[in-house]
């Protein structure tokens, strides 16, 4: 009798933990059955959806009642992949009114004790914060290669100039300035080409 208390006890347990874990996420999550009904909601689902949509999520309630008619193909799609043993996580940006967030979503088989599949797990995380700064850094960078092939371009300009003038040098100069006039051949040839190479990596950079 100790033995199947302890066992209840220790279930319990374990079952507000979970439950806990569920409710502090900053996060939407949801547990839905393969008949597609809502087995389990957290607290931040519910408040996003009264607070976006006006609708109130019940446990028991069919998933496709708070699913937007654009994106119901796409999310039985995936529930069907996750209700056949496999993980998805994918990004999608979707309105909510008048604001567009963008989402990582996560698609994963639910299995009972027995490690039957029951059902799918299904969170939804904001990332529009970090799709911002992603955006703004890439917006950086093009703006820098852009700076690197401008200033890349004006730096050529006089180094074409002095490569002239040593073309010159040589058809007209005696034989002891020579070796200076190769130095700098050699030197302002070096340079030409790390310039080129500059000016190709920011052109491949700013294309892509």
């Amino acid at each position: 009798m100790d033995v199947l208390k302890n066992q209840y006890l220790e279930a319990k347990k374990n079952e507000i933990t979970l439950r806990s874990l569920f409710e502090s996420a900053q996060s939407c999550q949801l547990l839905i059955s393969k008949e597609l009904n809502i087995l389990f909601c957290n607290k931040y689902l519910a408040d996003f959806m009264r607070a976006n949509h006006g609708l109130e999520i019940q446990i028991g309630s069919p998933v496709v009642d708070f699913i937007g008619e654009p994106y119901m193909e796409h999310f039985l799609s995936n529930f069907t992949a996750a209700l056949e043993g496999k993980s998805i996580m994918l990004e999608q940006e979707l309105s909510h009114g008048d604001q567009q967030i963008w989402w990582q979503f996560n698609y994963n088989p639910a299995y009972d004790n027995g490690g039957n599949i029951i059902g799918i797990s299904y969170n939804a995380t904001d990332i529009t914060s970090l799709k911002k700064s992603q955006q703004l850094t890439q917006e950086r960078d093009r703006a820098l290669d852009h700076i690197a092939l401008v200033q890349s371009h004006e730096i050529r300009r006089p180094v074409s100039s002095i490569i002239g003038i040593t073309e010159l040098l040589k058809e007209h100069t005696y034989t002891k300035e020579m070796e200076e006039v190769h130095i700098l051949e050699l030197a302002v040839g070096e340079l030409d080409q790390t310039i080129r190479k500059i000016v190709n990596e920011a052109s491949i950079q700013i294309q892509t």
